[in-house]
């Protein structure tokens, strides 16, 4: 797939040093409509076809209490391969890390109503082994999937350069204010903007607690300079058309891959009405009559088969 398949013409004629320095001086790259109609169509398709499902044999969405993720794109999306691989974002990684990098996390979420994100920093990795924390330069990628009045993305300009910003230190909403009130820039937009920023600069997702029926779709992904801190993923084979070693690298073949799978999701952490319409509206009203119809005498069921076919 051509970048032009991909981004619309004002984004790939941007200069990519233009990107780096904003990267390097303000913490943050931001730009409106930077991608094509069609292209996010055909993701949102591909992540639609694989949402949410109990015993599912492929990839599929999990949910948090007030969040709901597709981790595994790369074996459920074609266009998140085109996308993450494209030359539009090797040129900006090229000029930015100089060196090696490797894309480390990625994933399609959704975020609701009360869901609250503290002030964080993204430059950690949480090692499977032993508990252990690194700090590791990067850059994420984050595309809105639809219109954002509300709950949106919030960097604090020039942030990534101050010196005690350490790996998973979190800041409290006071402290923002007090400190950096005046530097807090909020991304509100619309579906097909693209913020790209440094791991190391403190962010949040605004909350939303005036809106029940709030819903924010967006795009992650996020790129390190370290080739061995990536979360493990699923993938598709078939989507891989260019084996060169430096896209090798980029998704990980054959490197370790030491941090956890985000986000940590297990049957208790499933919302209740989630559970109750995949349980009780789904899964029951398909499964009861059929027991029941196993537990009668076989002549009835013979009787029932005949009545059913006349």
């Amino acid at each position: 797939m051509k970048n032009s398949d991909i981004f619309n013409e004002k984004f790939i004629n941007i200069d990519t040093k233009s990107i780096a320095s904003k990267l390097d001086n303000e913490g943050f790259f931001f730009i409106e409509n930077a991608f094509n109609k069609n292209f996010l169509d055909s993701l949102l398709a591909e992540i639609n076809d694989n949402k949410f499902s109990v015993n599912k044999n492929w990839t599929s969405g999990v949910y948090t209490e007030k969040q709901y993720y597709v981790k595994h794109l790369l074996g459920c999306s074609k266009s998140f391969y085109y996308l993450s691989s494209s030359s539009g974002v090797f040129d900006i990684c090229d000029q930015y890390f100089k060196n090696e990098y490797r894309l480390k996390a990625f994933r399609y979420y959704e975020t609701y109503y009360a869901h609250k994100m503290e002030w964080h920093t993204d430059n950690k990795i949480a090692k499977k082994a032993g508990n252990k924390f690194s700090e590791i330069p990067g850059i994420i990628f984050i595309v809105y999937l639809d219109d954002v009045e509300d709950g949106e993305f919030q960097y604090v300009k020039g942030s990534h350069k101050i010196s005690n910003v350490e790996a998973y230190n979190v800041y409290s909403n006071k402290q923002i204010l007090d400190e950096f009130k005046n530097d807090v820039i909020s991304f509100k937009g619309k579906k097909g903007d693209l913020i790209i920023y440094n791991t190391y600069g403190i962010h949040r997702a605004k909350p939303v607690i005036n809106n029940k029926n709030f819903v924010r779709k967006s795009l992650f992904f996020q790129i390190d300079s370290s080739l061995s801190s990536a979360e493990p993923s699923l993938l598709n084979p078939s989507y891989f058309d260019k084996m060169d070693d430096k896209t090798l690298k980029y998704f990980g073949f054959g490197l370790p891959s030491e941090s956890s799978t985000y986000p940590d999701s297990n049957l208790n952490r499933l919302p209740l009405k989630i559970f109750f319409k995949e349980i009780f509206l789904t899964y029951i009203p398909y499964k009861l009559p059929r027991v029941i119809y196993m537990m009668f005498p076989n002549i009835l069921r013979k009787f029932f088969k005949r009545f059913l076919k006349s």
